[in-house]
């Protein structure tokens, strides 16, 4: 075991030192603005591309602590196989000094046994694979769209229920905005564009009822902003995963930044090289 975890080290180590010397500087992203009082970041889809998301976490701790982290699904490229979960894991360590939420997947569940295995690393997800956790100011919900015993590759109805109620909590707490996380997207733009959430428009209403301003998606190998009914609907699709060409300029690698201040978000998406290549505020 103790060869393995050297040997997991040893891919990671070379991972970075490959991305950090293909420029004579050191990339960055841009620290949170002035008056944020935490962040967190949202990583997606980076299985296949393990040296892409070595290098992400690296960038983004370059902006400072994040107060939380997030990754939308598809962590690993084959739930049959535990073998990847053990690099996934020894990848991600710099980040898990803090909170980790990963949401799961297509790629990561696809039974049982391969869900106890996720969970055999991250136990904060539940034994049905959707939660939500308080997190400063932020209620924060990870939705399972790949439910084991709904067909449809959607939230069913126990969930559905489930979401209903812990939406509705949110107006016994004060100072707080919701955030809700899920790997398919409802909305897809690119070469998932004609598979939406089967009960999309259903769980767009509850967001719609609830007021909830953010929606993180992942699934399309690329980066989309949709916004409908005031509500922001991003996807970040690509931290690692091999790119969707046919989405044009939108094919990159990236991953979100999330600053929280008094009354409003400010996501920023980073490519590889720190550049900001999309920014909204969202009042709250």
């Amino acid at each position: 075991m103790k060869k393995r975890n050297v040997l997991l080290l040893f891919i990671f180590l070379c991972s970075a030192f490959f991305f950090s010397c293909t420029d004579n500087t050191i990339t960055k992203a841009d620290p949170p603005p002035k008056g944020t009082q935490y962040h967190f970041n949202v990583f997606g889809d980076s299985r296949g591309g393990n040296s892409v998301y070595a290098s992400f976490v690296t960038i983004a701790l370059t902006a400072g602590i994040p107060a939380f982290n997030v990754h939308i699904g598809d962590m690993i490229s084959d739930p049959e196989k535990g073998g990847e979960w053990p690099i996934f894991e020894a990848i991600s360590r710099p980040l898990l000094g803090k909170p980790f939420y990963p949401v799961i997947g297509n790629h990561d569940v696809d039974d049982e046994e391969s869900l106890e295995r996720l969970r055999s690393v991250f136990p904060q997800v539940s034994t049905k694979g959707y939660y939500s956790k308080l997190i400063k100011t932020c209620l924060c919900i990870f939705l399972n769209s790949e439910e084991l015993e709904h067909s449809e590759k959607s939230p069913g109805e126990t969930q559905m229920n489930w979401l209903k109620t812990q939406l509705s909590a949110i107006d016994e707490r004060q100072n707080r905005y919701i955030a809700v996380f899920v790997h398919r997207p409802l909305f897809p733009q690119n070469h998932h564009k004609d598979e939406p959430l089967s009960n999309y428009e259903a769980l767009h209403q509850m967001m719609v009822k609830f007021k909830v301003p953010l929606v993180f998606s992942g699934h399309e190998h690329s980066y989309s902003r949709y916004e409908k009914d005031g509500i922001q609907y991003i996807i970040t699709g690509s931290s690692g995963s091999p790119l969707f060409q046919g989405a044009g300029k939108n094919a990159f690698f990236h991953f979100a930044q999330i600053s929280v201040l008094e009354e409003k978000l400010i996501v920023k998406i980073f490519d590889l090289f720190g550049r900001i290549r999309d920014e909204v505020e969202i009042f709250i």
